[in-house]
């Protein structure tokens, strides 16, 4: 979205250039194409959402991706999406859960639901609803027999959520939970909103009620002004909480940050 035509102007190889505000124009842009149209670039920002045409969901398969949001509120100092993705939108419940009862219909037996901070969903909503509330919901839907999620921003991780995850059989008790840095210093560089006490007490809550849970997490290295006893805490961090797995990058600068 952030380069838009520049991707066209780099490749003649590229067909078309989409953004996530533009799904449903795939069609339409695969057809210009084959009819011999110049290659096409649709990323402009679209505050409704979209209805998304039935061939997206794919039959057959055990496992879909059901999108709850889009944007994002927060104010992460190394993140583009907010001026890329615009604001945090919540997606009309009842427009979820059809989503995932068509899904079911044809074969789903899992659902992963996605936001760039999906425990902040349904704030916008009028009537307001919270992610816990969705998750209730996703969970009464007769076929649907195992629930996750990403990803879950730790200022939002919240009592109601925590017992959920530990009570409801059907969300999955793995955890993708974004550290990014186990320094405070760093933290509030990021402009995290949380500190590394916070995020290990919930790793700690979290493991005391579900003692085989999972925990996955994401990490940037290199954070401009890391010192080396910085990244010794960040160390620290993933010592304590032994995470299954984690998506580790060194720093990159993106325009706009």
């Amino acid at each position: 979205q952030q380069e838009g035509k520049n991707i066209v102007r780099r490749s003649k190889e590229v067909d078309f250039v989409f953004g996530t505000h533009n799904i449903s124009l795939v069609p339409s842009l695969i057809k210009l194409r084959k009819e011999g149209a110049p290659p096409q670039v649709a990323v402009d920002y679209r505050d409704e959402w979209e209805d998304l045409p039935l061939g997206f969901v794919d039959p057959g398969r055990v496992s879909v991706f059901v999108s709850i949001s889009r944007g994002c509120n927060k104010k992460c100092s190394f993140c583009i999406v907010p001026s890329t993705r615009g604001a945090e939108v919540s997606r009309d419940p009842d427009e979820i859960e059809r989503e995932i009862r068509l899904s079911v219909r044809q074969g789903a037996k899992e659902v992963i639901l996605l936001g760039q901070s999906v425990n902040s969903y349904g704030r916008d909503l009028n009537p307001r609803m919270n992610f816990s509330g969705l998750l209730d919901r996703v969970a009464s839907i007769e076929g649907i027999e195992r629930i996750r999620f990403t990803s879950p921003h730790p200022q939002e991780v919240r009592e109601d959520f925590m017992n959920l995850v530990a009570e409801n059989p059907k969300v999955c008790r793995h955890i993708h939970l974004p550290v990014q840095s186990g320094s405070n210093r760093i933290l509030r560089a990021m402009r995290r909103n949380y500190g590394r006490e916070k995020y290990l007490a919930i790793i700690d809550t979290l493991r005391e009620r579900v003692p085989d849970i999972s925990f996955t997490t994401d990490l940037i290295v290199g954070f401009p002004g890391e010192s080396e006893r910085d990244f010794e805490e960040t160390l620290e961090v993933m010592e304590y909480a032994q995470f299954d797995s984690s998506f580790s990058f060194m720093f990159s600068p993106r325009p706009g940050t």
